[in-house]
């Protein structure tokens, strides 16, 4: 995703993140980690005259779940007010599995012996 943010340095996106919040911001920078750099941060569903919550901040390439290009629609901003809504929480975005380097410590060890060439005692 991080080369598709070039497109929109400088401008009002949205940003979803995996606890469910919605922000609207500035995209002031990014990696390839898709950590961002944001500036006035809003929430999304509050007018966009509403309090700033955050003037500056960092926002983790792990708690972004979608970037989008900031389009306000006609009379959004009436129906949002009505709303409140904050999506459910995705918890995290990575992939993690109990006592992974077991799993992967059997598989090396199945590798190697089917690699392995066994020689006779006495050849």
């Amino acid at each position: 995703m991080s080369p598709l943010l070039k497109e929109y340095l400088r401008q009002r996106v949205v940003i979803v993140t995996t606890s469910g919040e919605c922000f609207t911001a500035t995209l002031e920078g990014f990696d390839r980690s898709t950590n961002l750099v944001l500036a006035d941060i809003r929430d999304r569903f509050a007018s966009q005259d509403g309090p700033v919550l955050s003037s500056v901040q960092v926002l983790r390439g792990s708690e972004v779940v979608l970037v989008g290009l900031y389009e306000p629609a006609e009379g959004e901003e009436a129906r949002a007010a009505l709303l409140g809504a904050k999506a459910a929480a995705i918890h995290d975005t990575k992939n993690k599995v109990d006592n992974e380097h077991l799993i992967w410590k059997a598989v090396g060890e199945a590798t190697r012996h089917k690699t392995t060439k066994r020689r006779k005692v006495g050849e």
